[in-house]
């Protein structure tokens, strides 16, 4: 949380590489054409290069935001509710298993109840919901330092914006973490991190050094904050 250094990654599913590496050009090609036909993208590191819709972890980030902008507190109270109508549908939002939930800010955020994290994306608004994730580098590729990183989403259907003040159910829907909501994995323990570094988020990096061939340091990486998307005192809230 403090410098972005990478102690450890893994992506899965793995692959056999010495299938792939043969000198038989021809078995190779099969092999990578097998693993580029799946779903899962077994050559990508999916730590870093792909995206997952993130579901309720999503909370922290609307949370976080919330809080910067004075929408929530923790004096403020939900009712205990099942469901909840957002503008523009007359679809209800419900938690989870169509459970009861509410109480306090504390409560709701530890309980994971849906409606209040839905209502106070529709309170905060296209603009400053909008804002307030791209202040988290959402729609942003990672800054690590390895090749082909990806960036996580909340405001794009495919290539196109979405324009939230003609659909806010779906701007509710994304408040806690599903409808088009994707994030890379890295950037979650990122969103993780920020909260337990004072609100700065450290640009992520696996190479600490760099040497020449007698082990003397050529070059060391410098921990850099790349975003500050809340206050430290939020952070402390949180």
């Amino acid at each position: 949380p403090t410098t972005g250094a990478i102690l450890a990654m893994v992506s899965f599913p793995r692959i056999d590489s010495n299938k792939v590496s043969t000198h038989n050009t021809e078995e190779a090609e099969d092999v990578l054409d097998f693993y580029n036909s799946l779903d899962s993208k077994p050559l990508l590191a999916n730590a870093y290069q792909e995206r997952y819709m993130p579901g309720s972890s999503f909370k922290i980030v609307t949370t976080g935001i919330a809080l910067e902008a004075g929408v929530t507190n923790l004096e403020r109270t939900w009712p205990d509710e099942k469901e909840w109508l957002p503008p523009q549908t007359d679809d209800p939002i419900q938690n989870y298993g169509g459970s009861e939930c509410g109480g306090s800010m504390a409560e709701i955020f530890y309980r994971s109840c849906n409606i209040p994290f839905a209502q106070m994306a529709v309170e905060l608004g296209p603009e400053r919901m909008v804002a307030g994730v791209r202040a988290w580098g959402i729609g942003e590729e990672l800054p690590i330092d390895l090749p082909g990183a990806a960036a996580s989403n909340f405001e794009k259907a495919g290539s196109e914006s979405i324009d939230f003040s003609q659909n806010l159910p779906l701007l509710a829907i994304g408040g806690f973490g599903q409808a088009n909501d994707t994030m890379v994995p890295l950037h979650m323990c990122m969103v993780a991190a920020t909260v337990a570094n004072g609100g700065r988020m450290m640009a992520p990096y696996v190479v600490d050094r760099t040497t020449d061939h007698d082990g003397r340091t050529l070059e060391r990486t410098s921990p850099s904050t790349w975003k500050t998307p809340i206050s430290a005192a939020t952070a402390l809230t949180m």
